[in-house]
């Protein structure tokens, strides 16, 4: 009696990679006409513009936005706008975490016994009821938003 392996019908056939060989030496395209690419191209350009003093600028897009975000924001928040603000904030230095978490910092404490299906028809009326009244007050406000 041989023993035979089974294969799997979609891998019989292939070839496997040597060790140390990869499957994508090169690696995966350049996407040279995105957006992206396009827009860090032409920020690295120096604009064709004189400055105030009339001499030719000589510094970057990238350069006269960094320069120019700031005091845009901040004419922004002094209208009382504070989004454009609070955009360029969050771009230099990251959002703020919000974490999540129970009493002093710890797990959430999870109340009742969720390792069995519950049967509902179990459950008593007066417990249900608040459930269903704020089921139909939510429905009720989603009808008269539409």
């Amino acid at each position: 009696m041989t023993d035979t392996v089974k294969q799997h019908p979609n891998t019989v056939g292939l070839r496997h990679w040597s060790k140390g060989q990869s499957g994508n030496p090169n690696g995966r395209p350049r996407k040279d006409n995105c957006l992206t690419s396009l827009l860090q191209i032409e920020l690295k350009k120096k604009p064709k513009v004189v400055g105030k003093d009339g001499l030719p600028n000589d510094k970057t897009w990238a350069q006269l936005l960094a320069e120019a975000l700031p005091a845009a924001a901040y004419k922004a928040l002094l209208k009382g706008d504070i989004k454009p603000y609070a955009l360029l904030i969050e771009r230099t230095d990251g959002k703020v975490t919000q974490p999540i978490g129970g009493p002093d910092g710890g797990p959430i404490p999870i109340q009742g016994d969720f390792t069995h299906k519950h049967d509902w028809s179990k459950i008593p009326d007066e417990k249900l009821e608040p459930v269903v009244r704020m089921a139909e007050e939510f429905l009720q406000q989603v009808s008269e938003k539409s």
